[in-house]
């Protein structure tokens, strides 16, 4: 075959594979964000990596012909195939520093629609590398301010969403010099994704691609106090991949971001870095057991339990605690009576159930709830989460927690059934609308007052509100007498993710106190351990109540008590304790076993031993 009849083969065909490298690279870097959807992840192959890749193969390809019939004399052989591959993969590179031989090749003799080609490519190479060295400097400069300002205080939070940037602003509001930074932030096409960024950059925040374990190099320089939040909001993320693990295996953001805060909790730069704090806002099982097994270091963890935490501090409010335990009503026989109706039994309204079956354990009050959902399944579910709590509902002894339980459960508010059902309701004194939206809780919060006030009853009624500006404004609503609906909003943003809420805990301080003083732990395993550490809240909470009630004096240390006087207070706290514990899953074995979640002290005052009733702590100081 002639050198005319080969270059008559080769170019067309090398053309054609060339312009289909380059259409099938850029049409993959074109469709690929609508492939892997919106979910705001970072991708391993970017677009520009594809396009970078199709222009360095469809050159190679467009060049072998141009090397093989003017480079080579005898073109056949091996060797100067093999050199022939070599110089078009060579002169390929080249074309990204634009140093390629461009106007040698242009001028080629076979025809001019491979020219055009071949500048067509040159050209995409340029963009390619002009893009890249924009970014590097770009990188350069966004990176720097991580870098300086060494000494101020830096708070990096793993995503950007209401909840981090509610803290965020709380934070910059009380420390002017924060430096703020929001990791796996990517601007969608949608309005919401919009206005959020913007107002992180009104922060003076710097907003990354990167997560936080991309990010740790930049940070290990830094001298100043380092904060770390791992916060997901599970309302506005569906189920995502985890290629790390399978392509079939879904994890959810609060799962993701635990991860991640293993990883830098068990960072040798971390680990034993001074001023380092991590937060991890986890409500699962699956973050207990990680963050109770990380290695002893310097770095402080905290898990946070948003929605318990939300409970607690509310209910440890002078005002709250007036609300639930003035608004009793009392019998012919002096008992004071309290009757809390809660509405919607899910994350908010299951604990503040849960919680309100120990709290309201003071001697001289009767207990009654009424627990109403929807969903049938939540009376079982919680029967078989909690079984020693419908096995001592009713009990009249006065040596146990006394309380009486109804689930009514198959109840939509919006259906005449749940109206009936809530005829039968005798003088309610408090009442919790958490029914997972906003608007649906002040509507059925609102339907609730005017039912009641029908019946000439005001019992205090309470609403989860999300929205922070909502929560301040619908307390003071009127209708157009000037009338108010006295329905009372906890939940808000601003309230459950502040500085003093998270960072500045009082309630979590006195927890600390109890667990170091009274049991003789140490602040390390009050952190790590999930039993300590909510243990010891509850019973900072329940000291707050005594104190509010002046049952005992907060001023009065534990060694000034004479027996008499701790006698009935260790009584009480038996009481509290058993009703806690069940609240927590616990039942009585005749071994403890914190595993099966077995107790031996599970049972009522009159059976513990002299010697077991002295153990018995009472939450009191023991320093001033």
């Amino acid at each position: 075959m002639t050198t005319l009849a080969a270059q008559d083969i080769a170019y067309p065909i090398c053309m054609a594979v060339s312009a289909a490298i380059l259409l099938f690279s850029l049409g993959i870097a074109v469709f690929l964000p609508k492939l892997h959807g919106t979910n705001g992840k970072k991708r391993i192959l970017t677009p520009w990596l594809i396009v970078s890749a199709g222009v360095f193969l469809s050159a190679t390809v467009l060049l072998i012909p141009y090397y093989q019939f003017t480079a080579t004399p005898d073109m056949y052989h091996p060797r100067n195939v093999i050199h022939t591959m070599l110089l078009s993969l060579y002169h390929a590179a080249r074309l990204f520093i634009i140093e390629g031989d461009l106007p040698e090749i242009i001028r080629t003799r076979y025809n001019d629609l491979y020219g055009v080609l071949f500048a067509l490519i040159c050209g995409i190479a340029l963009a390619t590398t002009i893009r890249t060295v924009v970014a590097f400097f770009q990188k350069s400069t966004v990176y720097g301010p991580l870098k300086s300002r060494k000494e101020a205080p830096a708070y990096v939070f793993s995503e950007l969403n209401e909840k981090s940037l509610t803290l965020a602003a709380d934070i910059k509001k009380n420390h002017a010099d924060a430096l703020l930074v929001f990791c796996d932030v990517f601007e969608q096409n949608d309005e919401t994704s919009f206005e959020t960024v913007e107002r992180a950059k009104r922060l003076g925040a710097f907003c990354f691609k990167d997560d936080m374990l991309a990010l740790r190099p930049h940070f290990t320089c830094r001298s100043g106090a380092l904060y770390f939040f791992a916060i997901a909001d599970e309302r506005l993320e569906g189920a995502k991949h985890d290629k790390r693990l399978s392509p079939l295996t879904v994890v959810s953001g609060e799962e993701e971001n635990i991860r991640q805060a293993y990883t830098l909790a068990t960072d040798p730069h971390f680990l034993e870095r001074k001023n380092t704090h991590l937060y991890v806002f986890s409500q699962t099982t699956l973050g207990e057991l990680l963050l109770s097994n990380l290695p002893n270091g310097k770095i402080k963890v905290r898990r946070v339990n948003d929605i318990r935490s939300l409970i607690y501090h509310s209910l440890s409010k002078p005002e709250v605690m007036k609300s639930l335990f003035d608004s009793v009503w009392t019998d012919k026989n002096g008992k004071k009576h309290i009757h809390a109706v809660i509405v919607g039994l899910g994350g908010h309204g299951g604990v503040m159930l849960r919680t309100l079956l120990w709290f309201c354990q003071i001697e001289g009050y009767e207990l009654t709830i009424d627990a109403f959902d929807g969903d049938d399944g939540k009376r079982e579910n919680f029967c078989t989460r909690f079984p020693e709590i419908m096995k001592c509902n009713g009990c009249n002894s006065e040596n146990d927690a006394r309380y009486t339980l109804n689930f009514r459960t198959g109840y939509s508010v919006k259906s005449p059934t749940f109206w009936d059902a809530v005829q039968g309701i005798d003088r309610p004194t408090f009442l919790l609308v958490s029914l997972g939206s906003d608007a649906l809780n002040i509507d059925t919060a609102v339907a609730l007052r005017r039912y009641f006030r029908r019946r000439s009853q005001t019992p205090e009624i309470y609403a989860i509100v999300y929205d922070s500006y909502c929560a301040k404004v619908l307390p003071k609503a009127t209708n157009y007498k000037g009338d108010t609906y006295g329905i009372k909003c906890i939940g808000s943003l601003a309230e459950t993710y502040s500085e003093d809420a998270i960072l500045n805990d009082a309630l979590e301080d006195k927890a600390k106190r109890i667990h170091t003083e009274s049991y003789k732990g140490s602040e390390a395993s009050f952190f790590q351990y999930e039993y300590n550490y909510r243990s010891s809240m509850a019973s900072a909470l329940y000291h707050s109540l005594l104190c509010e009630r002046k049952i005992i004096d907060p001023k009065k240390r534990e060694d000034e008590y004479e027996d008499a006087e701790l006698e009935p207070l260790r009584k009480q706290e038996q009481i509290r304790w058993n009703a806690y514990m069940r609240s927590e899953g616990y039942r009585y074995a005749p071994t403890r076993d914190d595993v099966a979640l077995t107790h031996n002290l599970l049972i009522s005052y009159d059976r513990l031993s002299p010697e077991q009733k002295g153990n018995i702590k009472v939450p009191l100081p023991v320093t001033k």
